[in-house]
């Protein structure tokens, strides 16, 4: 099974020299598979043309798809490891396993990161951290040297974690940015997306009348010290008003796209018989766990070390908004405001009223905006509590009034990261979770796995002493060095843990 890319010979080679990422593996046939199926569909229904279908599949340690120009084209890199990693970790959430799984998966992801970027003794430390937590897990749950992995076994879950939703909404996704603005249909949802955005960009303030934009958020900046002592925070407010036009434009092109993401993985839901609720639940998991994945890459070469002062920057995010705009898609689906192929009208027709109602309450309520800026807050926690050792106490809101004035909106913000319970940075407390109303496995994981890079990451000279190692022995091949950076997955799938890892070298370091 060949994927269409529209690319010679020559311009491949082109193309991967100028890309130089590390391969993760080889793209699977059922992946290829998937792929031609997508564009086969999406092709037949919205007469996509040929120069707007090139999509080179790779499957690298970078785990992230990107489009581009390339010479007069437009390229799409579509990572298959972006998608299995999203995959992985929705599964966990979904299953409601422990967060101890998705802690390892972090881990491994920033491990692959940093072998990526040329730091193969970082790489290894991290991966030897997330296998000695595992070891304290099992020893936790008395069943050394077994694994437990209780989940919620619901056979409805397992349909949709089997159905191959994830790859395809990742196809759609970049399909829709190289064919932007190219044909009747792209035109049609980007006028219905841009009409929408305006009609709901706008808020009233919390604390007086003015409106406020509703989707965009300052970036904000942590500051530490040569010790690596925490400084402050700021926020670049005036950086920010002058970036808001482009920063809307890209706003806007990621919704457009998820609008093709969203019918492509709505025809595999169809086809795999998987209920609407649950695809719809799917789809906003997908969205926060690919911002959680590209927060990680993003934060790994800007993490704080001994030795020299660091400004670690936190993006604004696009996640409030794009969730937001799915929710309002599928409600003009099923009422007709978009044209659509009949079989994914019916789909979402099929959405029963109360669900549907749930989701837009859940949307109106602001609770699922207020929630989509948690990753960089749950970052910005975990860095604290690696370098204070705790959460500091979060200010009342007559402290952030009178420190603030009509900026209070802004304290607010700076502040979110101090309400995240300070155990969502501590594993170790989590060995025996059970299903709760209050704690969610995967942020917790998350949490936990930044907070314990952040510590490994700030003893510079321990870095230092493991990257000169590896140097002095000669760097380890791909496939080993993977082996062992992969190493925890693998004992996590065995459910039970392996005595010695597969190279000498991790007891020296």
């Amino acid at each position: 099974m060949s994927t269409y890319s529209g690319l010679s010979v020559a311009d491949r080679r082109k193309l991967k020299s100028l890309y130089r990422r590390k391969t993760a593996g080889r793209v699977r046939l059922r992946d290829r598979v998937s792929i031609r199926r997508t564009i086969d569909f999406l092709t037949s229904e919205y007469n996509f043309d040929r120069e707007d279908q090139n999509l080179v599949p790779v499957s690298t340690l970078e785990w992230s798809s990107t489009s581009f120009a390339f010479g007069e084209k437009r390229i799409a890199l579509l990572d298959v490891e972006q998608a299995n990693a999203v995959s992985f970790l929705l599964a966990k959430n979904l299953l409601l396993e422990r967060p101890i799984f998705p802690y390892v998966e972090f881990m491994i992801r920033a491990s692959e990161a940093f072998h990526s970027s040329g730091q193969p003794g970082t790489a290894l430390l991290v991966a030897k951290k997330a296998n000695d937590r595992l070891r304290s897990y099992a020893r936790a749950n008395g069943q050394l040297p077994y694994i437990p992995r209780p989940m919620a076994a619901k056979q409805s879950l397992f349909d949709g974690i089997l159905a191959d939703l994830v790859l395809p909404f990742v196809v759609g996704h970049e399909l829709g940015h190289l064919a932007a603005g190219r044909s009747e249909h792209q035109s049609e949802v980007i006028d219905w997306v841009n009409a929408k955005y305006d009609e709901h960009r706008l808020e009233p303030g919390r604390f007086n009348e003015v409106k406020h934009e509703r989707f965009l958020k300052p970036e904000c900046v942590q500051k530490f010290d040569q010790q690596g002592k925490f400084l402050g925070d700021i926020l670049l407010g005036t950086k920010f008003a002058k970036r808001f036009d482009h920063i809307r434009r890209l706003q806007l092109g990621e919704v457009h796209s998820d609008f093709w993401g969203l019918l492509a993985l709505t025809n595999n839901a169809a086809a795999a018989q998987v209920e609407p609720e649950l695809a719809a639940t799917m789809v906003i998991g997908i969205l926060e766990y690919s911002e959680m994945l590209m927060g990680l890459k993003r934060l790994m070469p800007r993490l704080p070390k001994r030795g020299s002062a660091t400004n670690v920057t936190f993006e604004h995010s696009a996640l409030g908004l794009r969730r937001f705009m799915l929710i309002e898609v599928i409600d003009a689906i099923r009422s007709n405001k978009l044209a659509v192929p009949d079989p994914v009208r019916a789909y979402w027709q099929s959405l029963s009223d109360q669900s549907m109602q749930r989701f837009q309450q859940l949307s109106a309520s602001g609770e699922l905006l207020s929630v989509s800026n948690r990753s960089t807050h749950i970052a910005r926690g975990a860095l604290l509590v690696s370098c204070l050792g705790h959460l500091p106490e979060a200010p009342t809101e007559e402290m952030v009034m009178n420190r603030y004035g009509p900026m209070a909106g802004n304290g607010f913000f700076l502040a979110s990261c101090l309400k995240i319970p300070e155990h969502w940075f501590r594993i170790d407390q989590h060995h025996k979770w059970e299903p709760n109303e209050q704690d969610e496995t995967v942020p917790i994981g998350f949490g936990s796995a930044i907070c314990d890079i952040a510590n490994i990451v700030k003893k510079n000279a321990t870095i230092q002493s493991a990257e000169t190692y590896l140097s002095k022995k000669g760097l380890l091949e791909d496939e080993v060095m993977l082996g062992l950076i992969r190493h925890p997955r693998v004992q996590v799938f065995q459910r039970r843990l392996i005595g010695k890892w597969p190279h000498k070298i991790m007891s020296r370091l």
